[in-house]
C-alpha cells in the first residue's frame, strides 16, 4: 500500500473512533470536543505521515480557524 492510500485510511479510521469513542466517555457531548479531537487527529496524522501536497492545506487552515473560535468563545463565556 502506498503512502497517499495509507494516510487516507489512517485518517479515516482516526475520524472514525474520534467520533464514536466520545459519546461513550463523556456524557455531554458538545459540538466543540468533537472538534476538537478531530483536529487533534487530523494534525496528528498529518504530522506523521507528511503527505506532499500541491496545494495549501485548506482543510488543516479551515479546522485551525473553527478550533480557534470554538476556543475563543468558550474564554470569552468563562471570563464573563
Amino acid at each position: 500500500m502506498n503512502k497517499q492510500k495509507l494516510y487516507i485510511t489512517i485518517l479515516g479510521v482516526t475520524f472514525f473512533v474520534s467520533l464514536i469513542t466520545p459519546q461513550f466517555l463523556i456524557s455531554n457531548v458538545t459540538i466543540d470536543i468533537y472538534l476538537s479531537v478531530l483536529v487533534v487527529c487530523y494534525f496528528g496524522v498529518t504530522a506523521v505521515f507528511e503527505p506532499k501536497r500541491r496545494a495549501p492545506d485548506i482543510v488543516g487552515g479551515g479546522l485551525l480557524v473553527t478550533f480557534g473560535y470554538f476556543v475563543l468563545m468558550k474564554v470569552l463565556s468563562i471570563l464573563s
